[in-house]
């Protein structure tokens, strides 16, 4: 399993989750949410970190108070659960877009084993088009208003 983000300005890093690991709040919180707080906000946004969003699914791990005093404590904007629509896959901006269009580039590679499978899904995201992140933003907001 991995993880990733599109913004305005592009994609985060991808974040590859080891297949025995379990997925609660905490490892969410120091393997994903963390590095792209810490990391891929101040890449993408340096010195206008203040005028980001964050937007995680509505997985249990991703809206626990741990978590959301852990982006409270940063001073990290975010659209907590409570003001997302429930059951509403379709509105998230992975998932009305980068997450097909990782898929099928994914599709076409041929790797052998995880190691070759991590190396590909870098490949490809490093290459995600920008344009493609722009347009996935710019349609969200008519998409949840």
């Amino acid at each position: 399993m991995c993880a990733a983000e599109v913004s305005y300005r592009g994609a985060t890093s991808i974040y590859f989750v080891p297949p025995t690991s379990k997925v609660n709040s905490a490892f969410f919180l120091n393997n994903i949410g963390k590095p792209v707080v810490e990391k891929d906000v101040p890449r993408l946004y340096p010195g206008e970190e203040h005028k980001v969003s964050l937007h995680f699914d509505s997985a249990s791990n991703h809206t626990t108070p741990v978590v959301y005093s852990f982006l409270k404590s940063k001073k990290v904007k975010y659209i907590g659960k409570e003001d997302w629509m429930a059951n509403s896959p379709d509105l998230s901006p992975m998932d009305f877009g980068p997450n097909g269009i990782f898929k099928k580039s994914m599709f076409k590679k041929k790797p052998k084993g995880i190691p070759g499978l991590q190396r590909a899904a870098r490949q490809v995201w490093k290459e995600f088009p920008l344009s493609v992140c722009r347009n996935v933003m710019k349609s969200w907001r008519g998409r949840v208003i």
